[in-house]
């Protein structure tokens, strides 16, 4: 199973720097100076060793998001489903929901609301079955309550929410 997700980790970096060129050529960088600026950011880049080394998800998310933001004008309901699949392994996608709401993307929300959905679904047995999502909320309502431990470190729903009341001036007894 590791060498799996190894091999699908190179594949989503791949998949991310083809990504990033497009987006590139897409805000209209001319193609060379787009190759060079990508090409740095993904080479002189230490977060991108580290998610290497530690064997992390970051770049399923990062290419669902490129996914997401490349697809939107031409396949509205693909960009969406981008999004939830990215939602899914951690909650950054998710926050692209603001701005299609805001834009009235209601294609690409239909493909958020529905890609969640379906993947909510398999998980569950066509939702006969909550096992996880019960043992998912049970540890995470047991977690320790030292505020370093308990707020996780910016990828689970309190710290986005957190984040969100602080971003927004709101006190942090809203929560």
């Amino acid at each position: 199973v590791f060498y799996i997700h190894q091999c699908a980790m190179l594949y989503s970096l791949l998949l991310a720097y083809g990504l990033s060129l497009e987006f590139a050529d897409r805000v209209g960088m001319p193609p060379l100076k787009g190759m060079l600026v990508v090409s740095a950011l993904f080479l002189f880049n230490v977060p991108v060793f580290r998610t290497l080394l530690y064997n992390q998800v970051n770049f399923y998310i990062l290419a669902s998001i490129l996914m997401a933001l490349l697809a939107l004008t031409r396949a509205p309901v693909a960009s969406g489903l981008a999004i939830s699949v990215g939602g899914m392994i951690k909650l950054y996608p998710f926050a692209l929901v603001a701005p299609l709401l805001a834009t009235k993307k209601w294609r690409a929300l239909t493909g958020v609301v529905v890609g969640a959905a379906g993947i909510v679904a398999v998980q569950t047995r066509f939702f006969q079955d909550l096992t996880l999502w019960k043992q998912f909320v049970l540890f995470y309502t047991s977690f320790p309550v030292e505020r370093e431990s308990a707020w996780f470190r910016n990828s689970s729903p309190l710290s986005f929410l957190r984040n969100l009341t602080e971003f927004s001036g709101l006190p942090p007894a809203f929560l």
